[in-house]
C-alpha cells in the first residue's frame, strides 16, 4: 500500500486570486485535499492531477 501526505501554502496574494483548496482530480472525479491528510493511492481517482481551485485572478 502506498501512502503519502502533502502540504501547501500560498503567502503572496498581491496580484493573485486566493486559493480556496487543492484537489486530486481527473476531470470526472475529484477529492479535496485536506491539511495533513493521508491518502492511499488506491483511493484516488485514476490518472489524477493536483488542481488548485482559485477565487479571483489566476494564470495557467
Amino acid at each position: 500500500m502506498s501512502v503519502f501526505t502533502l502540504g501547501f501554502s500560498q503567502t503572496d496574494s498581491r496580484f493573485c486570486g486566493d486559493i480556496e483548496n487543492f484537489e486530486f482530480s481527473n476531470e470526472h472525479e475529484s477529492m479535496v485535499i485536506e491539511d495533513n491528510g493521508i491518502y492511499a493511492l488506491n483511493d484516488l481517482p485514476d490518472n489524477f492531477y493536483i488542481n488548485a481551485n482559485v477565487q479571483g485572478y489566476s494564470q495557467r
